[in-house]
């Protein structure tokens, strides 16, 4: 199946339970950079600083290229603009020396005011979570890498993962993690690696089966929505699935693109990237003055929501005039990532001033 076909039946999967609602994780790093350095002076300062946005710009958008523009090129050449404070910091690399990196803490309105100019999408912080099982064979072994590895591969995995703003592990392998077996994962029994990934509880799951050759690799990939039978009678064969198939050098690399995959597929659905509209909600069970303030609260701080108006406040539902690039599909689906709102099929009461776009409930602190 294709990814961006996947990816609109997995949206579908992740509401299908919890009221509507889906789960993932919101990056709380999202907006924090690492750069390696050569030195500490004013200078690497600065050039590490650019890079740091440069990356930033990715992870926001899901583009593996930023397109040039002048508010771009502006901002790269002004990077100070852009964050709150930096600090250098030593990071310890097992089997090699320690290296010098730069800790660079954006501030989220600024850059996301630079996206806006510069006409890019945006991909929030609320991300799917992807539990990965990869399979590597060198010669005629094969073995399941662990969270705990610390070799090449490993790290090229987590660290292009924190690039693209992906909450993306591995398992543990402990002796629960080992019921499944290296000849699971290359034999893709989803079952049984579905079973050992519910401890996780990741939206995504995603098998990896890597063949290192001596000077090139291949590998073949399989993404699919965990199934949870708990939930509403979901079984495996209910998942939708995608494939698809990298290429490289060695293993370190396959996995870098691999991830480049996931993310450039998962933000073509998430990322906000139309015409700036105004949508009316109509959202049910924030009755309290907490939950009435922590309803606006969450909403005023998600990325792809520019303006909020409260327009109608009744005992039962508040009405709201919502302004994002987004249209009414995916707007109800990015309210719905996270959990803490549910989309509802039909509306629970006729609306005051028009017809509402979309009827929501709240699950937050009431």
């Amino acid at each position: 199946m294709p990814v961006a076909v996947f990816i609109r039946l997995l949206i579908a999967c992740l509401l299908a339970g919890g009221a509507g609602s889906a789960r993932a994780a919101h990056v709380a790093w999202l907006y924090d950079i690492e750069i390696d350095v050569a030195s500490q002076t004013d200078a690497e300062r600065r050039r590490a600083a650019s890079a740091a946005l440069g990356e930033l710009l990715k992870r926001l958008t899901g583009l593996r290229d930023i397109p040039a523009s002048p508010a771009v090129d502006a901002a790269l050449q002004r990077p100070g603009d852009y964050y709150t404070r930096f600090e250098f910091a030593t990071r310890k690399v097992p089997g090699t020396t320690s290296r010098t990196v730069l800790e660079v803490y954006f501030d989220p309105p600024t850059v996301l005011a630079l996206l806006r100019r510069a006409e890019l999408p945006v991909w929030g912080a609320d991300r799917p979570t992807i539990l990965a099982w990869v399979a590597v064979q060198r010669g005629e072994e094969r073995a399941i890498m662990a969270a705990s590895d610390t070799g090449e591969v490993t790290a090229a995995l987590d660290r292009r993962a924190r690039q693209r703003g992906l909450p993306l592990s591995l398992p543990v392998m402990d002796l629960q993690d080992f019921e499944v077996s290296p000849a699971d994962v290359w034999g893709r029994f989803w079952e049984r690696v579905n079973g050992a990934s519910a401890r996780y509880a990741p939206d995504l799951l995603l098998i990896g089966r890597i063949r290192a050759g001596a000077d090139h690799t291949r590998s073949d990939w399989q993404l699919r929505a965990r199934a949870d039978p708990a939930r509403r009678g979901e079984s495996f064969d209910d998942t939708a699935t995608a494939a698809f198939q990298v290429e490289a050098e060695d293993p370190a690399a396959v996995v870098r693109r691999a991830v480049d995959h996931v993310a450039e597929a998962l933000a073509q659905r998430l990322a906000v990237r139309g015409n700036l509209d105004t949508i009316r909600i109509a959202v049910y069970g924030a009755q309290t003055l907490r939950g009435y303030a922590s309803l606006l609260d969450y909403l005023e701080s998600r990325e792809y929501i520019q303006r909020l108006d409260v327009t109608v406040v009744e005992p039962q539902q508040i009405e709201l005039l919502v302004q994002s690039r987004s249209d009414r599909r995916q707007l109800g689906e990015l309210l719905s990532v996270g959990g803490t709102l549910a989309v509802l099929p039909q509306p629970r009461s006729d609306p005051l001033a028009g017809p509402p776009a979309l009827h929501v409930e709240w699950l937050g602190a009431k």
